[in-house]
C-alpha cells in the first residue's frame, strides 16, 4: 500500500478505510504529543539556564561595584574625569561610538559603569570593543599611579629652615 497522504488511494485505487485514516490520525497525534512534551522540557531547561545566567550576572555586577578599581571607586582627584577617550589609543570606530553615546570622557564612562550598565549596551560596542576599552582604561590608571608616585612635592617640606 503506497502512502502519500491521508486520503491517497492505494495501488488498487481503493480509498483508505475509515479505520486506516483513524490509525494515521492517531499516529500523528502521538508524534505531535511527543514533540509538545519535548518542547516543554526544553522550555523548562531554558528557564533554569536563564535563571542561572541572571544570578551569575548579578554576582558579577555586585563584584564590580565592590571593586577597588578606579573605574568603580572614583579617586578623590577628579582631573581624570575630563580626559577624552581619544587619549586612550582606541580605534577610531570605538571612540566615535563612545562619543556618540555621550561617553567621550573617562569620567562619563566611569559614571555609566557605576550605574550598573555594561559597555556592550552602547550602540556598536560589542564584547571585543568593551574589552579593548577596559584594557585601555587599565593602562590609563597604571600611568596615573606612576605619575602620582613620581610627581615632586609642592615644596612645602623642602624648606631648609
Amino acid at each position: 500500500m503506497a502512502r502519500t497522504s491521508v486520503l491517497s488511494k492505494t495501488k488498487d485505487d481503493a480509498a483508505p478505510t475509515p479505520a486506516e485514516i483513524l490509525l494515521r490520525i492517531e499516529a500523528q497525534a502521538v508524534r505531535v504529543e511527543r514533540k509538545r512534551r519535548e518542547m516543554e522540557e526544553v522550555a523548562l531547561e531554558l528557564k533554569q539556564v536563564k535563571s542561572e545566567y541572571e544570578a551569575e550576572r548579578g554576582r558579577l555586577e555586585r563584584m564590580a561595584r565592590k571593586s577597588d578599581e578606579p573605574l568603580f571607586a572614583e579617586p578623590e582627584e577628579k582631573d581624570w574625569a575630563t580626559v577624552s577617550v581619544n587619549t586612550l589609543g582606541l580605534p577610531h570606530a570605538i571612540t566615535t561610538a563612545l562619543e556618540e553615546a555621550k561617553l567621550g570622557t573617562i569620567g562619563a564612562i566611569a559614571a555609566y559603569c557605576k550605574d550598573g550598565k555594561d559597555l556592550t549596551e552602547v550602540d556598536r560596542i560589542g564584547q571585543a570593543a568593551a574589552e579593548k576599552i577596559l584594557a585601555a582604561l587599565d593602562v590609563f590608571w597604571e600611568k596615573q599611579k606612576l605619575t602620582e608616585e613620581t610627581e615632586p612635592d609642592d615644596g612645602a617640606d623642602n624648606d631648609p629652615a
